[in-house]
């Protein structure tokens, strides 16, 4: 195994914790990223990587998307563009190599 991606950012710590436990190095053995963007990631040595959404944005659209519902309104499917945070958690990203 070369790299974990993990479905959250508090998935990923996880899984660095135990990568670091078991001895092995992030990123040059293994590769981390997780998913949500949160701040705590950055905190974290070293730094993960992560996909980040516009959470602030998401929240409000639901609350928005609930008030269309109860007022008998079509439901709407909404995208929302995600975006790489380069922090260093893994080796393609480190060496900027796509």
């Amino acid at each position: 195994m070369t790299a974990v991606f993990a479905f959250a950012d508090i998935v990923a710590i996880g899984a660095a914790k135990a990568v670091l436990s078991g001895g092995l190095r992030i990123p040059e053995d293994i590769s981390i990223i997780g998913f949500d963007g949160i701040d705590e990631a950055e905190f974290y040595h070293p730094s993960l990587d992560t996909i980040s959404q516009p959470a602030d944005r998401m929240a409000l659209s639901s609350v928005e998307l609930l008030f269309d519902v109860l007022q008998g309104v079509k439901t709407r499917h909404l995208v929302y563009e995600s975006s790489l945070l380069k922090r260093g958690s893994c080796m393609l990203l480190k060496n900027n190599i796509s």
